[in-house]
């Protein structure tokens, strides 16, 4: 009778062992793909620093407009410039929408572009004692996109 260590395998004494070593092997498998789909990947890890960079920026104008320390000047040339850039971004957003997937995003991205970029060119027709508030409200629009993108990003995923 061979000892234990010098056993004599045959294929139904290996076939247990290979079972139990697939079994093993699948199991890891199952893990790996359960951590894969846990982690987040790398464009929507951008998305999210996107739109709490989109929130910080319109907490940076909350605090401009109530601070009353900015000296903007909203009839120059570089803000209208600005003005005009965002309010094109957002319509154009706003109108391809429509082809994504991710149509929601997409018309809040876009629809929060357009808005504030509206209220920025309004800042160069109004009187200056009515800008802190438009600006404030510019702010808070960001800061609404910013915290709804990423529950809509977080939800997606």
């Amino acid at each position: 009778m061979p000892c234990k260590r010098h056993r004599i395998l045959t294929p139904g004494s290996l076939q247990g062992k290979s079972d139990v070593r697939m079994q093993r092997i699948a199991a890891l498998a199952a893990s790996r793909d359960r951590l894969v789909r846990v982690m987040p990947q790398p464009a929507r890890i951008f998305q999210l620093v996107t739109e709490v960079l989109f929130a910080l920026l319109g907490l940076l104008l909350v605090w401009l407009a109530a601070s009353g320390r900015a000296q903007l000047n909203p009839r120059s040339l570089l803000w209208l410039a600005v003005a005009v850039l965002l309010a094109y971004r957002g319509l154009r957003a706003w109108l391809q929408a429509g082809r994504y997937a991710l149509r929601w995003q997409h018309r809040l991205r876009g629809g929060s572009l357009l808005l504030v970029g509206v209220m920025l060119l309004a800042l160069s027709a109004i009187p200056e004692a009515l800008g802190a508030p438009v600006l404030t409200a510019a702010g808070l629009v960001l800061i609404t996109r910013g915290i709804l993108g990423v529950a809509l990003v977080v939800r997606q995923g």
